[in-house]
């Protein structure tokens, strides 16, 4: 969220929508952040209830990880970490049991067509782009490599993946 002006959030499986919206101040630093609640509820006297505010610190990672989530997904995995967690996660599982091929798929750096991606047409859309749409504007900007297409293919197909929003 680093470099953002502001931001609004509505809570998933909530009864009642809460808007927030965040606000970063220029002389905090990168990872002090203020939220206000915005209540668009009326009290018993027909008066709007003030916003409130909610105090958070959200930490970007990358500024404590020493390296790439990939490069540290690479250390970890070369140092016989077992992930734990994520073997428990139904994210890995096929008929209740670990299934080690999703397992696998996981602990590898995933694509994604970002500047393919333009509108919610786009993420209902019922196949894996070809290799040509998963050229990257951003950093180096250049195509990927066919194994890496490959990849994101199998992952497709794995996970059944039935549009860009399963795939995401």
């Amino acid at each position: 969220m680093e470099g953002w002006d502001d931001y609004h959030i509505i809570p998933k499986n909530s009864e009642k929508v809460t808007g927030i919206t965040l606000t970063k101040h220029i002389q905090a630093p990168p990872s002090a952040i203020d939220l206000y609640e915005r209540k668009d509820e009326i009290d018993e006297d027909g008066k709007r209830e003030p916003d409130s505010k909610i105090n958070f610190i959200f930490k970007d990672t990358m500024t404590f990880i020493g390296g790439s989530l990939d490069r540290n997904t690479q250390k970890l995995t070369e140092s016989k970490h077992e992930f734990e967690y994520l073997q428990r996660s139904e994210l890995c599982k096929t008929d209740g049991k670990l299934d080690k091929n999703k397992f696998a798929l996981l602990l590898k750096k995933g694509i994604y067509p970002y500047d393919h991606i333009q509108s919610h047409q786009d993420l209902a859309k019922e196949s894996f782009p070809d290799k040509k749409y998963f050229h990257s504007s951003l950093g180096v900007g250049r195509d990927i490599s066919y194994k890496d297409w490959v990849h994101g293919l199998n992952v497709w197909e794995t996970f059944e993946c039935k549009s860009m929003l399963d795939y995401r």
